[in-house]
């Protein structure tokens, strides 16, 4: 794989890895439907988020060498805050209008006034950290990239291995925030790094990034097996995004010769897939609570990720709307 393949990889299938990675996720939040293949993605879909994350570590870098320090957090915010508060606004007022304590399949989901602001989501902290430390991130990673890459996975596993039994699943809590936005640190990074050195990335490069991937599946494997520590998860995660860069080339042949149908929509839910993140979870559990026991579970899946996709192009579409006016005005 050369440079430009790799480069032009990137440009041309990131929206629509994103795609995938956002499906991925949503197949991991779901509970309708528990068979093969989807209780592989309730197994694993989790680290989807991580080649999420990968991806967008390498975008906060090309857009601050494009748009500069300043013109990078107007973009960012311009970005992050329309379409939370208006998804967060939204459920907040389904929730309160239906009266009823809809819940997430496996813990609450923390509806309330913080809610309105998407903040009853973890990703959302972690990606507002990562936004804004993302400039002294750059700084740190090219004057000491090892040093910098040691010292997120250092903290990531000295969190993971003191606190998340402790803290559990609860991100409302400080130190869950902190345990979440840290456990994830060095795969953003990892992001970070490729994109600043996407021009050395050999064929050599691409082959180890192969068995990067591989060594992170077989330990994935042992951790869900119980073989190794789960302290080692945090390991899974820096290898699995080297791995994004086998799948960004394979993608290269295979995407073209499937039908242009699935990339289109690969592309476009890559593209919602802010949107899919923060409405998904409230519809899948909305669906569980007032029609599990009424429809088939697989009509009831394919339903779910057909509105949350629609409910996100509508979100989309009304904050595009909303904010065209403040856009003009510039």
């Amino acid at each position: 794989m050369s440079t430009a393949a790799f480069s032009a990889n990137v440009s041309r299938y990131r929206s629509a890895l994103m795609g995938l990675a956002m499906l991925s996720i949503m197949l991991f939040h779901q509970r309708f439907v528990s068979v093969f293949p989807f209780n592989a993605f309730l197994a694993f879909g989790h680290w989807a988020v991580d080649i999420f994350l990968f991806l967008s570590g390498m975008g906060m870098v090309r857009s601050l060498e494009t748009h500069g320090t300043r013109r990078f957090y107007r973009r960012r915010l311009r970005r992050l805050l329309p379409v939370c508060v208006f998804c967060g606004t939204l459920k907040y007022m389904v929730f309160l209008a239906v009266g009823s304590p809809i819940r997430n399949l496996e813990v609450g989901l923390n509806l309330g006034p913080w809610s309105v602001f998407s903040l009853d989501l973890w990703f959302v902290y972690a990606i507002l950290v990562y936004y804004l430390l993302s400039p002294l991130f750059c700084r740190f990673l090219k004057s000491a990239p090892l040093q910098t890459l040691l010292s997120a996975y250092a903290f990531s596993v000295l969190m993971s291995y003191a606190f998340s039994e402790r803290v559990g699943y609860d991100w409302l809590n400080p130190l869950g925030i902190t345990l979440y936005t840290a456990e994830r640190l060095p795969v953003f990074l990892l992001g970070m790094l490729t994109a600043m050195h996407a021009d050395r990335i050999s064929a050599r490069h691409f082959r180890l990034s192969m068995c990067a991937f591989v060594a992170a599946a077989v330990l994935a494997l042992s951790l869900k097996a119980g073989v190794v520590p789960d302290v080692l998860t945090a390991l899974v995660y820096p290898l699995l995004s080297l791995g994004v860069l086998s799948v960004l080339s394979l993608l290269t042949t295979l995407l073209p010769r499937l039908h242009r149908t699935v990339t289109a929509a690969l592309e476009f839910v890559g593209r919602l897939s802010l949107e899919i993140y923060l409405v998904h979870a409230f519809i899948f559990a909305s669906f569980m609570l007032t029609l599990y026991t009424k429809c088939d579970k697989f009509l009831l899946l394919t339903a779910s990720l057909l509105l949350s996709v629609l409910v996100a192009w509508l979100c989309r579409r009304c904050v595009d709307r909303l904010m065209q006016p403040l856009e003009s005005t510039r």
